[in-house]
């Protein structure tokens, strides 16, 4: 096990260290020094977390992952073998020091798309152990009742910090839990939306990028409002808002799938057990529908379209804004000259109490069919360990918070955000209402009868929490 650890400490360093030694600025340095603390650090909390381990000895067993290519899902998982890059190195350090510590194999098993894992639970066949695959997909078969409730499993402790709070909220529904997500995979943290700034436009437009206003609790819609109304340049001179121009925002409503938790509004909401309530608030509901109308179909400081890449635009320097998950920083935009700032989702008016950073996850499972049940467990519990104390700080303060935030401002928002982490069990499975604003507001036929929607759906999204709630009851 140290030899693993030890391993994974002299790769990050050894990568991180490269600006240093050529002599990199003084942003390099305090980069490097950072993330030396943070591999450092990662490497003792390791040892200490995995020391509830010390006596397990599951005598090689082989876990058997089943995962998709579908998406690169896998990725957040499993990698097979080291190549001097930060998060693929903790994620196979982290595997291997699984492996070593319970002496187990974990032998991945990857499928193109679902369907394979549902059929093998049909066909009874003990193929998998785990499985993963896309959130709706997996939440699918989780109501056809194919998998195991982990809550009674016996060596998963939810309580513990390598459980993440929101996740257990979402997914333990009437004290069981039948789908679950931790750090076994760094997805889910990798999908917290947020809305970029453009550092440059910001300025060029006379602006402030608006971190006071987050930190005074201020920065709602009409703050963002104000702001996409004051960012456009007619580049090409033609009149018309289209490519070329500098705009403030690319609208492409598919990004707006996520919104609703951010703005206050929950589809469902859950007791101190877990069971559900249909909770949609139609008022408010309307109000951020009418708001958003406004900003995106009102202004010509906002570029609508279906043909455009809103990821390649912001990349390109011409739009203000951008909304989508934390993982376009280390993903999209590495080969970016754009500085950007990071902004936590805006709360829907001042009313709201909180802010809400929502994100998306890919789910695991245990199938009916899986035989070895507590060895299982104890594997899972090793696996978000693992994940907690080396890939989760990787990704986060070596790479979001050091190398690819611009300023100290973003590393603060990026905390904050961790702080309010919400994943939307309604949107999960499938709930109509989870996803109203983004569907009303498509640019196909946007419009703002949020009444209508409401009356459509309303029976379909209660009959499916009365089955969730039966599900896990």
């Amino acid at each position: 096990m140290k030899k693993l650890l030890i391993s994974l400490l002299l790769a990050v360093l050894l990568l991180i260290s490269a600006c240093a030694d050529a002599g990199g600025t003084a942003d390099e340095t305090a980069i490097t020094t950072a993330a030396q603390e943070t591999a450092e650090q990662t490497a003792g909390e390791t040892t200490a977390a995995m020391e509830i381990f010390r006596d397990s000895d599951l005598e090689g067993f082989a876990l058997r992952i089943g995962d998709t290519k579908q998406y690169d899902i896998y990725l957040y998982t499993l990698r097979a073998e080291e190549n001097g890059e930060v998060i693929n190195d903790a994620i196979y350090c982290a595997n291997r020091l699984v492996e070593e510590t319970l002496n187990i194999k974990i032998e991945p098993k990857l499928y193109d798309d679902p369907g394979p894992l549902e059929r093998m639970v049909l066909s009874g066949d003990d193929e998998c152990d785990i499985v993963t695959c896309q959130d709706l997909a997996l939440g699918n078969m989780a109501l056809k009742g194919y998998f195991y409730d982990i809550s009674e499993f016996p060596n998963n402790d939810f309580s513990a910090l390598w459980w993440p709070e929101s996740a257990v909220k979402a997914y333990r529904i009437n004290n069981r839990m039948v789908v679950f997500s931790n750090y076994m995979s760094y997805f889910g943290v990798s999908r917290i939306r947020a809305w970029f700034i453009n550092k440059q436009l910001c300025a060029d437009f006379g602006m402030e990028v608006p971190y006071q206003k987050i930190y005074d609790g201020v920065w709602t819609l009409d703050a963002l409002g104000e702001m996409m109304s004051a960012a456009y340049s007619d580049v090409n001179g033609n009149g018309v808002t289209d490519a070329g121009d500098k705009v403030s925002y690319v609208n492409l409503p598919q990004y707006l799938s996520f919104i609703n938790p951010t703005l206050g509004l929950y589809t469902f909401t859950s007791d101190a057990n877990g069971a559900l309530e249909y909770t949609p608030d139609v008022g408010r509901t309307q109000k951020a529908v009418e708001k958003l109308y406004s900003m995106l179909y009102d202004s010509p400081a906002v570029f609508s379209t279906a043909d455009e890449n809103p990821i390649e635009i912001f990349k390109n320097g011409d739009s203000l804004f951008i909304y989508d998950s934390l993982n376009l920083a280390a993903g999209h935009f590495r080969d970016s000259d754009v500085e950007y700032g990071i902004l936590c989702p805006p709360k829907l008016d001042e009313t709201q109490p909180d802010y809400v950073a929502v994100y998306t996850d890919y789910m695991h499972a245990v199938p009916l069919t899986a035989p070895e049940t507590d060895k299982i467990s104890l594997c899972i519990e090793a696996m978000t360990v693992a994940g907690y104390t080396e890939v989760y700080p990787a990704f986060v303060e070596i790479s979001l918070k050091n190398k690819y935030s611009y300023d100290e401002d973003s590393a603060k928002v990026i905390d904050l955000l961790r702080s309010k982490m919400f994943l939307d069990v309604a949107y999960t499975f499938g709930a109509k209402m989870s996803t109203s604003v983004r569907t009303l507001l498509d640019i196909k036929d946007p419009n703002t009868n949020v009444s209508s929607y409401y009356e459509k759906h309303s029976s379909a999204d209660i009959a499916l929490m009365e089955k969730l709630n039966s599900f896990g009851g």
